[in-house]
């Protein structure tokens, strides 16, 4: 009587036993703009429709490798011991407060605590502010009284800086932050601030290192 294996499939096939395992990049993280004009490339019978979108990608990949090519041109240009520096910010999804996992607490409204980041490209430090939605909110007011904080806290010799963000218009991208950056250079000892924003779907900060660390330590420590 021969023995077999129990995992064994006896209708399997030497294909199908052939395994051939591979690893590619996640697709949680894509850009929105890509996927829908990479769709209409491949689907569209609209030829018009697709010579349009074939062009409109090619542009707004352009502009994706134009912003990452600047900011590692601005970490090459500039050193930590010079009158400027090169920083990038950005707000962490939101953090419920307490971490509670139970399923009642779970379906439960619990308060929110908000986390920035500030992350100085040259030396690779990142300053955190946190606060919860019983202090304030999270708009434009918010993110500029922490970069007001940040760059009064910077050593009195800079007095450039180069700043990389995303394209939220109600936190980063509108006309109080613009503001709030004249006034800056006005009435303090900055005398240039380069605000420069990241092709929205292609926005890879090195504030989402610190904020992994932060999750990382939120799993240990709830």
């Amino acid at each position: 009587m021969e023995s077999s294996s129990v995992d064994e499939d006896p209708y399997a096939t030497d294909e199908d036993r052939d395994y051939n395992p591979s690893f590619h990049r996640s697709d949680t993280d894509t850009c929105t703009t890509c996927d829908a004009l990479q769709n209409i490339v491949k689907r569209s019978t609209n030829q018009e429709r697709v010579a349009s979108s074939k062009v409109k990608l090619e542009y707004h990949q352009r502009r994706a490798d134009k912003a990452v090519s600047c900011k590692l041109s601005d970490i090459k240009t500039y050193t930590p011991q010079s009158d400027s520096i090169v920083i990038c910010f950005d707000l962490q999804q939101t953090l419920p407060t307490l971490l509670l996992t139970t399923s009642k607490t779970f379906y439960l409204r619990q308060p929110w605590t908000y986390n920035f980041c500030v992350h100085n490209l040259l030396t690779g430090a990142a300053d955190m502010y946190s606060w919860d939605e019983t202090v304030a909110s999270r708009g434009s007011q918010e993110i500029g009284s922490c970069l007001v904080s940040y760059i009064k806290s910077l050593p009195p010799n800079v007095n450039k800086i180069v700043a990389y963000s995303d394209s939220c218009g109600g936190q980063n991208k509108n006309k109080y932050i613009c503001k709030l950056f004249m006034f800056l250079v006005r009435d303090s000892a900055i005398k240039e601030i380069h605000h420069k924003l990241l092709e929205p779907g292609h926005i890879y900060m090195e504030c989402d290192r610190d904020f992994g660390m932060v999750e990382k330590n939120k799993r240990k420590n709830p």
